[in-house]
């Protein structure tokens, strides 16, 4: 299966074939394609929102997640209401870029940082459990080392600050011996993660973060700022 929010991250709209339409008993509709536009919930970052264009009518998609019942993880996007479309039909799939665009610049903040801490400390840190990334432009990374001080995360963002203005590429990759594994790749640190990402770090643009605590681990939160 095709996902096109892999191979292309700043496609924002698309003709798609239905490969799948159907009622939840919830009264939920949902449509699968045969080639993904929108990105299904997952690692974090939420679900691909946008809308569904059918014979000059629009279908609003509230939500994208991933079929439970698929063995490929195809996306199934969730409509407002029940839609007059079908297994086969042909529609214009178009992304809200907003919402995508805050959520590519939000994983790609809690990568880099703790990329960051990692070249101050000088040695690799376990992976942070991150939060999901909110729709209020937030975000945080929760650590299982007590090494996470206050004063480690300034000295990270205040160095991620600096790189963020130099700018530099962001590369993703599939794994090629494990099927569904993908990496991000910046700066010399390499991450799996199978989301999607900037093509350069420059366009994360300014924020602000905040260390605390969240269930007794030092917790360091980013806030996107314009």
């Amino acid at each position: 299966m095709t996902t096109l929010y892999h191979v292309d991250p700043y496609l924002k709209e698309k003709e798609g074939i239905i490969s799948a339409a159907f009622e939840e008993d919830d009264g939920s509709f949902c449509v699968a394609f045969e080639d993904g536009l929108f990105y299904p919930q997952g690692g974090g970052q939420k679900g691909d929102r946008g809308v569904i264009e059918l014979g000059g009518k629009q279908y609003v998609v509230s939500n994208t997640v991933k079929d439970p019942m698929s063995s490929d993880g195809r996306a199934l996007c969730i409509l407002e209401k029940p839609a007059d479309i079908k297994q086969g039909d042909t529609v214009v799939m178009r992304l809200n870029w907003e919402h995508r665009y805050a959520q590519m610049r939000l994983h790609s903040i809690v990568h880099l940082h703790h990329c960051m801490m990692e070249d101050i400390v000088g040695h690799s840190l376990p992976n942070p459990a991150t939060s999901d990334i909110n729709d209020d432009g937030t975000a945080y990374n929760r650590y299982e080392t007590e090494e996470i001080t206050q004063e480690l995360a300034e000295q990270a963002s205040a160095k991620m600050a600096t790189k963020v203005a130099e700018g530099a590429s962001i590369e993703t990759r599939a794994d090629d011996l494990k099927a569904g594994f993908r990496y991000w790749e910046s700066l010399g640190h390499v991450i799996p993660c199978g989301g999607t990402h900037l093509r350069d770090i420059s366009e994360i643009g300014r924020f602000e973060t905040q260390f605390g605590r969240k269930k007794g681990k030092p917790k360091v939160g980013f806030t996107l700022v314009g």
